[in-house]
């Protein structure tokens, strides 16, 4: 099957309303802190109370056209898998309510994988992407919007046999 893979913060929503990633960072870093796995906790905490209306918490902004972008893959038949730092509990809360504010059947989401790298390792690193490339047998796209990772990613795709396109915005 052919595979898409997205990036989560930065390339599919943002916290900051205009979607400047940095912006979006800073915000992210004043609200949260810790090591990974306390990152991971209270990150979900803070976004499930933002995603049921809390306004004093991190907002989730969907980054123009990238459902839209998303669902022009399912739509021709790609597996789409989605990699973020994120637990994964976090990161199907986040993409149900993107599916949901578009008025998407969220019955699509069992047709996604959700890969957490938060315990795996650093999205900068080959032996991540290995990690979590190793399970598709070839990748036609992925999108991160940070382009260290996206080159990394590209690098090992292609080291397993795929020919990806490399994008750095939806």
């Amino acid at each position: 099957m052919r595979v898409v893979i997205f990036d989560m913060q930065g390339t599919v929503y943002s916290h900051d309303s205009s979607y400047d990633n940095e912006a979006s960072n800073k915000v992210y870093e004043s609200k949260i802190r810790g090591t990974p796995r306390e990152v991971m906790k209270s990150e979900k905490e803070i976004i499930l109370k933002s995603l049921s209306g809390d306004k004093n918490e991190l907002q989730v902004y969907e980054i123009p056209n990238a459902i839209k972008t998303i669902m022009s893959y399912v739509d021709k038949g790609y597996k789409l898998v989605f990699v973020s730092f994120s637990d994964v509990n976090t990161t199907r809360a986040i993409l149900e309510y993107l599916l949901r504010k578009n008025n998407i059947d969220l019955k699509i989401m069992n047709s996604f994988d959700i890969v957490s790298t938060g315990l795996i390792g650093s999205k900068r690193e080959e032996s991540t992407w290995r990690k979590v490339l190793g399970d598709y047998e070839y990748v036609d796209a992925i999108y991160d919007d940070n382009e260290i990772n996206l080159v990394v990613a590209g690098k090992v795709a292609r080291e397993l046999g795929s020919k990806p396109k490399l994008y750095g915005n939806v």
